[in-house]
């Protein structure tokens, strides 16, 4: 039985319009990832949609369960049963959901 295997050869070209600027910085961005213009904006490309799509729901959860944290802090607070170590772990767990939020910009 034979198998056609498709071409890994690269022989198609794109052609792109971009400021002078913008040729600087994709260079500049390829050669930090140690890559040829070309294979980085192949890699940019073909991944970019779903990376972008993927930060984004990481960036919504992270937002959700740091707007939970503020919550529940509120919460307590208004009990009236307030304990410094309780208050602590949530005032740290505040600064861990804020983390995690400047990580995700």
């Amino acid at each position: 039985m034979n198998t056609i295997i498709p071409s890994k050869r690269k022989n198609e070209t794109i052609t792109i319009r971009c400021t002078s600027h913008e040729k600087d910085v994709i260079k500049e961005k390829a050669n930090k990832h140690g890559k040829t213009v070309s294979a980085y904006l192949t890699d940019a490309g073909m991944a970019g949609r779903e990376r972008h799509m993927s930060k984004d729901r990481r960036m919504a959860r992270n937002l959700v369960e740091f707007i939970q944290c503020l919550d529940d802090c509120y919460g307590y607070i208004h009990s009236g049963n307030i304990e410094t170590e309780v208050l602590e772990v949530m005032f740290n767990r505040i600064m861990e959901g804020a983390g995690k939020l400047w990580e995700n910009l």
